[in-house]
């Protein structure tokens, strides 16, 4: 049977509670990359997409990203550069790129 564990999540995140497989196996997050350059961490996506609990298999997101391996921006969100960026509230008209 699986025991609840406290996920001590990363910096941006608060905790959470997670059921895990008493077996205690790593798992593979989707889009799962890493160990990164340096910080034995891994992320899902990339580094700025949100980081991967391998115990859980699960992504957690960091702001402005979205989905099971937070490769989608998420709303008021756009992609620029690889990177998903808030859209700015321009005073005028705006090229509905984020840019006044």
């Amino acid at each position: 049977p699986s025991q609840p564990i406290v996920n001590p999540g990363y910096e941006a995140h608060s905790l959470a509670t997670v059921d895990l497989p008493s077996d205690n196996r790593l798992r593979r997050c989707p889009g799962m990359i890493g160990p990164g350059d340096n910080d034995g961490k891994y992320y899902c996506a990339g580094k700025p997409n949100g980081y991967c609990d391998r115990r859980s298999g699960t992504c957690f997101c960091s702001a402005g990203y979205v989905g099971s391996s937070c490769s989608s921006c998420a709303e008021r969100h756009h992609p620029v550069g690889g990177q998903c960026l808030p859209k700015k509230t321009c005073p005028q008209s705006c090229s509905n790129n984020g840019e006044c």
